[in-house]
């Protein structure tokens, strides 16, 4: 049970030995942070608003701060997004075609369907990211961070998955990946058993 006395007795106490001044630079540096914290929203809201909208081809967004937006359908093809973060971003159905995302933090994103046909992802986090049934055919995945991912159903033809981490990535009926492949991403930890990936109805979760 929450001791309301307690609280109005330390919010006195503040009020009564802290200097006025010192309140007033609290009070103020409050209020900036929390302008500064609606301004970016705002900023993002507006962004994912007209990415939505209208074509982007080729615009620079490298570092953006794309983080748990709901980017379904959007169309990203061609954009530099070098060093983003769209962790926990929802990217059902998008066009990321040829989309530069090195080292971009994907982890958690929703990206069923996405097509991701020859996007770089070199050195990009997907921890936990969905890309069932997405289109990853010539992708550069070199030493991404696959690890916990679900690629079931993937097009991962011509695709290029060196140094890759893929411990506990889902690869169950995903095509483009020959026997030597297999072998190899199951040396390193990747699942490709159906009964085995069923066993558990919930997602695999690696720790962030």
């Amino acid at each position: 049970m929450i001791d309301h006395k307690k609280i109005e007795g330390a919010i006195d106490s503040y009020f009564k030995n802290t200097p006025t001044a010192k309140i007033i630079e609290n009070l103020d540096r409050h209020s900036e942070d929390r302008k500064k914290n609606i301004d970016q929203e705002s900023f993002k809201h507006g962004l994912v608003r007209d990415i939505i909208g209208k074509p982007i081809e080729y615009r620079k967004l490298q570092g953006i701060d794309l983080s748990g937006t709901n980017l379904n359908d959007a169309n990203l093809g061609g954009a530099d997004m070098t060093g983003a973060s769209l962790f926990g971003a929802s990217l059902y159905d998008a066009n990321l075609n040829h989309v530069e995302m090195s080292v971009a933090n994907l982890e958690n994103a929703d990206m069923f369907r996405a097509n991701l046909s020859s996007a770089n992802l070199r050195g990009a986090s997907l921890i936990n990211a969905n890309l069932f049934s997405a289109n990853l055919s010539f992708a550069d995945l070199k030493s991404a961070n696959l690890s916990g991912a679900n690629l079931n159903n993937a097009n991962l033809i011509g695709a290029d998955l060196s140094d890759a981490n893929v411990k506990y990535a889902r690869f169950v009926n995903s095509s483009g990946i020959s026997e030597s492949l297999e072998q190899d991403l199951k040396g390193r930890g990747a699942i490709f058993d159906d009964s085995l990936d069923n066993r558990s109805k919930s997602k695999i979760l690696i720790p962030c």
